[in-house]
């Protein structure tokens, strides 16, 4: 499960959820492999109000990880970061309000929720969930109300 985790997190950061999620484990059995990896001296971790991210303090540690995998002939699955969507409830609860407030507001609008991470990467996004309208990255890392992006939609027409 160890070797799951810094896969999945890679050589980037990772939300604790986002592991939760991906991982499909239970945040007490993610919590015990954080501290191990923790302890060793693996990776950290930063508190962002009640978000815990996580990431790995050596990225070559990644690269070493696939050459022992390769010897020892077993494949070492891909960081789903860069393949699945955050199926995180925040990032779910934001494409369900914007969608209700272009509705709302009656501005013909095309909602893309961004799946793979290097599409995400490409607005400068530090935390999720995000919202961009036309090219300009909103506040990140909470939700807004559905009148204040239905503001966002009225100055961006």
């Amino acid at each position: 499960m160890h070797l799951q985790i810094l896969k999945e997190i890679g050589g980037d950061e990772a939300g604790a959820r986002h592991l939760e999620t991906h991982l499909d484990i239970r945040q007490a059995t993610l919590s015990q492999h954080l501290m191990a990896l923790r302890e060793a001296g693996v990776l950290d971790t930063r508190r962002d109000d009640c978000f815990i991210y996580i990431h790995i303090l050596d990225r070559q540690l990644l690269e070493i990880i696939d050459n022992i995998a390769a010897l020892a002939g077993v494949a070492m699955q891909a960081s789903n970061q860069t393949q699945q969507a955050c199926g995180c409830p925040r990032c779910e609860k934001l494409e369900q309000i914007a969608r209700m407030a272009t509705e709302e507001a009656g501005i013909e609008t095309v909602v893309i929720k961004l799946k793979k991470m290097d599409e995400i990467m490409q607005y400068d996004i530090l935390e999720k969930p995000a919202l961009v309208i036309n090219e300009e990255v909103k506040p990140f890392g909470s939700i807004p109300a559905k009148e204040e992006i239905m503001g966002w939609l009225e100055t961006a027409k």
